[in-house]
């Protein structure tokens, strides 16, 4: 009869075994553990990155609005000097109606334009430098046109001759709208360039978020296969592990698994009849001597001759006599082959029963303390 050999997993064990399943379990959770490990610098980095990215895309975006106030305040103070203009020549009796009011608010408001739209140029060196040349030439002509337009009350053509602007003012009014919408041009341009570098930060930003965002679907992809894969094979083992725990139940031959000191850890109905015990009752017993009848001197000298054909040879065979639980004596036939798990050793046994024998020997021998035969591999 062939040598039979099992895997642990193929017997239910009430003691606790390592199994493949448990140690699948483990290297899936390691793998899972690892890959997070891995993952974390990536994932630093990419949140660093984006930190980044979204400073510089609220910066690019504090200026663009900056500069789109600035813009707004350039074209403002644009209108009141151009109001101004148009409030002197409004004093000329043939000019329409309300010209006065105009300049006035012209003159009044130009000022909190101008500091405002020093404020909002403030981290413009070049912007700053304009503004101070600009401002006093702005003073002073406002100041001209207002000696201009306080002779407006006197309503004469000697008045209306004198509220005309001089060539210097005309000269200097010009230099000023012009220096304005050079200004404004900056400006613009300006608007252009924060323009472009707050869309390509939006881009940035969406795109370390895409990035970020596959990073953390593929962990967590990777990490459901992984645990799929585990669930997949785990069930897979059960089936296995199912077939093969009715295989060894249904077997004629007895089965035993036992530690290397040849105490049971399990046993087949097969076995448990051939002793004459109850399903379970062998575990814990030896499996040279599991009846309190047999010789306990007998048993040692059989564990230690099979540990050492174990250790030369790989496996061992042979008969030794021993008893049933009742006491009636029989011959049994076993082929033993060690299984190490985690470092432990364990024997596989497969027995068959071959007759009866005196009590106490066996058989073909006189010496009642000789129960062992037929040793070889």
């Amino acid at each position: 009869m062939a040598l039979w050999t099992f895997s642990l997993k193929s017997l239910p064990l009430q003691a606790d075994l390592p199994t493949e399943g448990t140690n699948l379990k483990k290297s899936i959770e390691t793998m899972i553990v690892v890959l997070f490990i891995c993952a974390l610098p990536a994932i630093f980095a990419t949140g660093v990155i984006q930190y980044q990215n979204v400073l510089r895309l609220v910066d690019a975006q504090h200026w663009v609005k900056l500069t789109n106030e600035a813009l707004l305040e350039l074209r403002t103070t644009l209108s009141l000097v151009n109001d101004a203009e148009r409030g002197v020549q409004a004093s000329v009796p043939a000019a329409p109606e309300g010209g006065p009011e105009v300049f006035d608010s012209a003159v009044s408001r130009t000022p909190e334009h101008l500091q405002r739209l020093r404020t909002l140029t403030s981290g413009d060196l070049r912007e700053q430098r304009k503004l101070d040349a600009l401002e006093p030439r702005i003073a002073s002509l406002l100041a001209s046109r207002r000696n201009v337009a306080s002779t407006r009350k006197g309503n004469t053509l000697a008045a209306a001759s004198q509220s005309i602007p001089r060539g210097t003012d005309k000269q200097l009014a010009t230099d000023i709208q012009e220096t304005l919408s050079a200004m404004e041009v900056d400006q613009q341009m300006m608007l252009r360039q924060k323009n472009a570098a707050a869309e390509a930060s939006a881009r940035r930003v969406i795109f370390i978020a895409t990035l970020g965002s596959g990073l953390a679907l593929g962990i967590v992809t990777l990490a459901a296969l992984l645990i799929h894969y585990f669930i997949k094979d785990r069930k897979r083992a059960e089936v296995a592990q199912a077939i093969s725990t009715r295989l060894v139940q249904s077997m004629a031959d007895g089965v035993c698994l036992s530690d290397e000191y040849g105490t049971i850890l399990y046993s087949n109905p097969a076995s448990d009849a051939m002793f004459g015990y109850k399903p379970g009752e062998l575990v814990g017993k030896q499996l040279t001597r599991p009846s309190n009848t047999s010789l306990p001197e007998e048993s040692d000298r059989i564990v230690h001759e099979i540990n050492d054909q174990l250790k030369w040879r790989g496996a061992w065979r042979g008969e030794f006599a021993t008893f049933k639980k009742d006491g009636t004596p029989f011959t049994c036939y076993a082929r033993l082959s060690p299984l190490e798990v985690s470092g432990k050793l364990y024997w596989i046994s497969v027995q068959e029963e071959r007759g009866l024998a005196a009590k106490g020997v066996a058989p073909g021998t006189n010496d009642p303390k000789i129960a062992l035969t037929g040793i070889g591999a």
